[in-house]
């Protein structure tokens, strides 16, 4: 069944009359939220669900993708493309972000561009960001100065064999 009684469009099932997804006035669809408080807000009480999924069926080398476009006219250095948030309640029932990935342009310049994408983790009550690739290079522990294939800040456990190609005096 369809519902317009308001500014809303409704969508219920009919075996039940529940509501199962409303498209509001404001442009912003609810699958499993009367009130979508953003363009698509996903909601479910079952244990591992929602669960959004792409699938290509076809005889391809290449399944599905998910794009971040910022697609202005005035893109900038330290533009953030795309952020994924992975968010959950603490003890005193407050939406707590725990861990997020986002990638920031760091040049825009056509044939020049450059990125960095970094992996943030809550330690302590604090989000911070703990890994980071930057220009083919990978910080552990640190996201500046970057210089180096890798770069790690703090002690490092290696267990099994550590190869290294080529030794300079001034590292040992």
């Amino acid at each position: 069944d369809l519902s317009s009684s308001t500014d809303d469009v409704i969508f219920y099932t009919t075996a039940s009359a529940t509501e199962r997804m409303r498209l509001t006035s404001a442009g912003s669809l609810g699958i499993g939220e009367s009130s979508p408080d953003e363009l698509l807000h996903i909601k479910s009480s079952t244990s591992a669900k929602p669960v959004i999924k792409l699938e290509n069926s076809g005889n391809v080398a290449s399944g599905g993708q998910i794009h971040f476009v910022m697609s202005t006219t005035d893109e900038s250095v330290n533009d953030i493309p795309g952020t994924i948030r992975f968010k959950g309640m603490n003890s005193a029932n407050s939406e707590t972000e725990y861990a997020t990935i986002y990638v920031r342009n760091i040049s825009i310049t056509d044939n020049e561009e450059d990125s960095e994408m970094h992996f943030r983790t809550m330690n302590d009550g604090t989000l911070g960001s703990n890994l980071m690739i930057k220009s083919g290079n990978v910080g552990i522990g640190t996201v500046s100065n970057i210089n180096d294939k890798l770069h790690v800040e703090g002690n490092m456990r290696v267990t099994g064999n550590l190869v290294a190609q080529e030794f300079h005096s001034e590292y040992i």
